[in-house]
């Protein structure tokens, strides 16, 4: 988290849409990987989500056209 807090940018697949794997530790990954990027949303200045090409400001103010 410390590495990823001194980039500008982080970008991140989404992880928590669709099937629950049943494998266990693809389920513990999957969690960690959503608990981390919480963290780092708290704490960035802007959060956008992209989907489709579909720009969608979470937090602070979007610049998309």
């Amino acid at each position: 988290l410390p590495a990823l807090l001194e980039k500008q940018v982080v970008v991140c697949d989404e992880v928590g849409c669709g099937v629950v794997p049943v494998d266990r530790e693809e389920r513990l990954w999957r969690e960690k990987v959503g608990r981390m990027t919480c963290r780092l949303a708290r704490q960035a200045e802007r959060v956008e989500r992209v989907l489709c090409g579909l720009p969608m400001t979470l937090k602070g103010e979007g610049t998309w056209s």
